[in-house]
């Protein structure tokens, strides 16, 4: 079994202003997007939308429109599944050499678009297309992430074996869905930019529609 992360929210979170402003709905996202597994040291992290769809029981809109509220209030930066809390280290700060070296190497995991993006002024335009996709040309960066999944071979079963965990399912799942979409790109011609965001793409969606079931 995997350690389980610990993480506390003050007491008088629920008695703040904004957060007594919000529907139900909304408590609930901002709690979870606070709170989440995937809220790391860096406070900028990749999620889903179906994914927090299937652990808050939000639907994938309301979850798109309050992101849109989100962002215009300047509470978190959204980029295709990205998620960046902002003044995170006002929820926990972490301090020291170790974490530094931490730091930085999440970073380096984060292509310089996405960064780039999330890390620009808080009253920067909302990118609303972004909210719920991933088609969108960079939009501060003109450097060229260096990506290795440009090439399908190059997933291999560690790779699988880490979206298997991510989305808490069957190894054997996402081989599937792995086979599934190499025999769709091959037989539409079709070339994915990321492969390994295709095969998550392609793991979400079969959990959507309820072909995966995730392990509990």
């Amino acid at each position: 079994m995997k350690n389980m992360k610990r993480r506390s929210l003050e007491t008088r979170f629920w008695k703040d202003s904004y957060i007594q402003s919000l529907t139900p709905n909304g408590k609930l996202l901002f709690n979870y997007l606070l709170m989440n597994e995937y809220v790391n040291i860096i406070h900028i992290y990749e999620l889903p939308e179906s994914y927090i769809s299937l652990e808050t029981g939000i639907t994938i809109k309301q979850i798109q429109d309050l992101k849109v509220k989100f962002q215009q209030d300047g509470k978190f930066i959204f980029k295709d599944n990205w998620i960046k809390i902002v003044n995170g280290d006002k929820y926990e700060n972490y301090v020291g050499e170790k974490n530094e070296t931490a730091k930085e190497n999440l970073l380096k995991n984060i292509s310089p678009r996405i960064l780039g993006y999330l890390n620009t002024p808080i009253d920067t335009p909302i990118d609303t297309q972004s909210i719920g996709t991933s088609n969108q040309q960079p939009i501060i960066s003109n450097q060229k992430p260096i990506n290795k999944y440009n090439n399908i071979e190059n997933i291999d079963d560690e790779l699988m074996q880490q979206i298997a965990d991510h989305y808490r399912v069957k190894l054997i799942d996402v081989k599937k869905s792995y086979d599934a979409m190499y025999l769709w790109s091959k037989s539409k011609g079709k070339v994915y930019k990321d492969y390994k965001a295709g095969l998550m793409n392609w793991v979400a969606r079969r959990i959507e529609e309820n072909k995966i079931k995730i392990i509990n």
